[in-house]
Parts: structure tokens; C-alpha cells; sequence
């Protein structure tokens, strides 16, 4: 719920889209905020191949 919301809004989708992002249990979104926008580097992730950020 939450993260598909945070997630919707980073990416500019409606929110009548929201359960079209895929979220397992557990997983990782990587979302970097700038004053004029924001960079979605992952999403539904897990731990195995992410670099420290």
C-alpha cells in the first residue's frame, strides 16, 4: 500500500494504477529526491546484486 503510493507518486502515475507496481514482502525501492524531481533507481528489489548506495 504505502510503498506503491511513494512509489506512484516518485514515477508520476495516477493512483488508479497503483497495484500495476509489483512489491514483494520485504523488498527494496532506492528513490532519490531532488528539489525539482525524483530518480527511481529500484524497484522490488532484494538484497543479492545491490551495491551500497
Amino acid at each position: 500500500g504505502v510503498n506503491r503510493v511513494i512509489l506512484s507518486e516518485a514515477l508520476g502515475l495516477p493512483l488508479d494504477h497503483l497495484f500495476r507496481l509489483d512489491q514483494n514482502y520485504g523488498c527494496l525501492n532506492i528513490i532519490d529526491y531532488f528539489p525539482d524531481m525524483a530518480v527511481v533507481r529500484l524497484i522490488n528489489g532484494g538484497v543479492n546484486g545491490v551495491a551500497a548506495a
